[in-house]
């Protein structure tokens, strides 16, 4: 809709008549079509007034639009301005409320001025700083959208770099490892492949070997039975191969464990050698700071192995080749016994009774022997004299050993 269908000229439109309006006055705030505001330029009165057309009116802004300088209560238009009640006002206003106002001026007069006033002149200069401030904002806030679109996009980039990055290394680690097991299987497979051909070629040459044998017992005579079983008896079947770190050892102890494996200690090397049932070498269980002096089994896959001039006692754990725990006592560490439940460590000079629940200690002065042992509740104690005593345990230990201990020293040469 256009300025000129939006107003109709007041005039007219107060004697019933609705004419498009072409102008606004800003003093009389009314609308005139073309031929009523040809009489509203003569008159002396409003010779002067501003006027503007409907279609810049249209374009103020609402507030201004709004505003009416006519009394809202007599509906006149504002003449004087009351200073002391700081408001214009019409004549009924003097009238009604302004009797005893004596500060009373021309509304004109006041007006004259306002536009060229420092308030005016003030406000100009706070709307263009703010204007310039929000501009500038605006900038600056563009600016940063620019940079941080700039950021994002290296980000991104980054990212995917990072991405890549990540993807390449996984997959060239996948192709070592499956290189890695195709390798080992691929050495694997041939050892089993030859393992199975020399099983198959024994296999033969053992039903070969029985054919013949069942031919023998046939055919053959006893003395020729005879001999040709003594030959067989001089054959060689098997030879066994010992690494060559191990033809030369210094045995301290040889302990054989619940599953039928044999420990060995050796004193030179400190090291504890786990073997086979079979006699077999396995492995080197772990090697010790200082020459081990003896050991024995203590529960579970845990072995006891005596570290002498340490005055420690390593509890070992078999199956995963590592120390689990270092006891420390006052005195020399020499032989060792368990039953589970306690541990007895002792030497020439004392023994200890370590209570493995608590891993308390009882102190035996009375007890000194290089070697020791438990059988049925009771310690047999070894030495290098032939001697009978019966001392008993002290009142204050709480193990499971009986109240009365053997002790023998035997002659051992």
């Amino acid at each position: 809709m256009t300025s000129s269908e939006q107003h109709i000229c007041t005039i007219c439109h107060d004697e019933g008549i609705y004419n498009r309006a072409v102008t606004w006055c800003t003093e009389c705030e009314v609308f005139f079509c073309g031929d009523c505001e040809k009489p509203h330029a003569k008159f002396k009165l409003s010779e002067k007034h501003k006027t503007m057309t409907s279609d810049d009116y249209q374009k103020l802004h609402t507030f201004l639009q709004a505003m009416n300088f006519q009394c809202r209560e007599h509906k006149k238009k504002y003449e004087l301005y009351c200073s002391f009640h700081a408001s214009p006002c019409c004549v009924q206003c003097i009238t009604d409320t302004h009797q005893i106002c004596h500060e009373l001026k021309p509304l004109s007069h006041i007006l004259k001025q306002v536009k060229l006033s420092a308030s005016v002149q003030l406000l100009e200069k706070d709307l263009k700083n703010v204007n310039g401030k929000l501009v500038r904002t605006i900038t600056y806030l563009k600016t940063r959208i620019s940079t941080n679109n700039i950021q994002k996009t290296k980000a991104v980039e980054k990212i995917r770099h990072m991405r890549k990055s990540i993807d390449d290394f996984l997959t060239k680690l996948e192709q070592q490892i499956l290189d890695d097991l195709e390798s080992k299987y691929s050495k694997l497979k041939s050892k089993l492949v030859n393992l199975v051909q020399q099983m198959e070629n024994q296999t033969s040459k053992l039903n070969q070997m029985q054919i013949e044998f069942t031919k023998m017992t046939q055919y053959a005579t006893e003395p020729k039975t005879y001999v040709i079983m003594k030959d067989v008896e001089k054959m060689t079947f098997r030879t066994l191969t010992i690494p060559n770190d191990l033809k030369v050892l210094n045995l301290s102890a040889c302990v054989a464990l619940p599953n039928s494996e044999v420990i060995i200690l050796d004193f030179t090397k400190y090291q504890l050698l786990l073997f086979g049932n079979d006699g077999i070498f396995i492995r080197k269980v772990i090697l010790f700071s200082a020459g081990p002096d003896d050991a024995c089994f203590v529960r579970n896959n845990i072995v006891a192995v005596t570290l002498g001039p340490t005055n420690q006692t390593a509890l070992v754990d078999v199956e995963k080749n590592q120390i689990i725990e270092n006891i420390r006592l006052s005195h020399y560490c020499r032989g060792v016994a368990s039953d589970g439940k306690v541990l007895i460590i002792s030497c020439g000079m004392a023994s200890t009774i370590v209570n493995l629940k608590d891993m308390s200690h009882t102190i035996l002065y009375e007890v000194q022997t290089s070697r020791i042992s438990i059988f049925q509740g009771h310690m047999v104690l070894f030495g290098l004299k032939a001697k009978l005593v019966a001392t008993k345990v002290p009142e204050n230990y709480s193990g499971h050993l009986c109240p009365m201990t053997l002790k023998i020293h035997e002659d051992l040469q």
